[in-house]
């Protein structure tokens, strides 16, 4: 279905009727104005309500857009921002899951790094360990040569130990 504008209501601004009419001329529209409405009402409807804009007005051609995707079945303009908002609130958690989940592997990837830090501590805690006693060892080994050639005895005495 097409749609098309159509003026289908007659519409007078009241405060152009102190240029247009003079008194008597203004009361006898309002008395032709009563007299449709209360036929109108006789008839079974409900007496006419609306809703007048001007032209000028920056509500116009919205108004006009609504009424034609009413007109024509589309979805209202106020369904797909609601769709949109529902969607971008989607998306919006979706995207803090992701957060959340990156924020985890950061941590865990922070701990695995305090592992390998800590280890590598260890290790270099152990060598500093192992020069220092080799230092040791070495004057150990060298002592005991050097007694062993000047004692023959002591190496008796060194595996006694």
């Amino acid at each position: 279905m097409e749609f098309k504008r159509e003026n289908r209501y007659i519409v007078f601004k009241i405060s152009d009727f102190e240029d247009a009419l003079s008194r008597s001329e203004e009361k006898h529209l309002f008395g032709l104005s009563g007299r449709v409405d209360r036929r109108r009402v006789m008839r079974g409807k409900l007496p006419l309500t609306t809703l007048v804009i001007e032209s000028d007005w920056p509500e116009y051609e919205p108004t006009w857009d609504a009424i034609q995707r009413r007109v024509e079945g589309a979805p209202s303009l106020e369904s797909e921002l609601r769709a949109e908002i529902d969607r971008l609130h989607s998306e919006v958690g979706r995207l803090m899951c992701d957060c959340e989940c990156n924020r985890i592997q950061v941590v865990d990837r922070g701990n695995s790094c305090q592992r390998v830090i800590d280890e590598n501590t260890r290790y270099k805690t152990a060598i500093r360990f192992v020069r220092e006693n080799a230092m040791l060892v070495s004057c150990y080994d060298l002592m005991v040569g050097i007694n062993q050639a000047l004692d023959p005895e002591f190496s008796t005495m060194e595996s006694e130990l």
